[in-house]
């Protein structure tokens, strides 16, 4: 309930909660491709793999927020993140194996470091580490596809939300949903 991108912000969730538990599943899916919904993912570390989502769904388009690094640093510090994630399988970080060593995946170009580092060195590092593999992987896009990735500051969402809510509408060819007011409400 606590999370934020959760089903249960979602402004009409019993019509996803009937597709899992009604008899007529396939009438909201169906209801989807008509209202042209667009189907939303929320997810963290992209961009480093942003080619990866180009080549498995063509029409990919996605809205990546910056925020600043001092902001996410705090953050990952607070959420436990720079030992959590090797101790806590609920992290859900994907790790690689380099050298005999396990380490998460944006650590495989430092991983002999990553084990040497304090929690919050360590952290800092990830961050500097998953930026710079950001803008490489951005930078080797060709233009046309550089073209549907919008960059957001995250001030921005917070201090102009509707210019920020108009610019990703107009971004994915869409008109902001009725309830999102509420949403910005709550």
């Amino acid at each position: 309930y606590a999370d934020g991108s959760s089903i249960f912000k979602c402004p009409d969730m019993e019509q996803y909660f009937m597709r899992c538990f009604g008899e007529d599943g396939g009438r909201v899916i169906d209801d989807v491709k008509r209202d042209r919904r667009i189907s939303v993912f929320v997810t963290h570390e992209v961009l480093p793999n942003i080619g990866i989502f180009f080549e498995a769904f063509p029409r990919f388009r996605m809205v990546h927020i910056l925020r600043h690094p001092v902001d996410l640093i705090h953050s990952w510090y607070q959420r436990g993140l720079g030992e959590r994630e090797i101790q806590d399988p609920l992290s859900l970080s994907p790790f690689v194996k380099v050298a005999n060593r396990s380490v998460p995946w944006f650590a495989s170009r430092w991983s002999a470091e990553y084990g040497r580092l304090s929690r919050i060195d360590r952290v800092i590092r990830s961050i500097a580490a998953i930026s710079e593999m950001g803008q490489e992987s951005f930078r080797a896009l060709p233009p046309a596809k550089k073209g549907k990735v919008l960059f957001v500051r995250y001030e921005d969402v917070v201090e102009r939300t509707w210019a920020v809510v108009g610019a990703i509408a107009k971004f994915l060819g869409t008109k902001p949903s009725p309830s999102m007011g509420t949403i910005l409400a709550r």
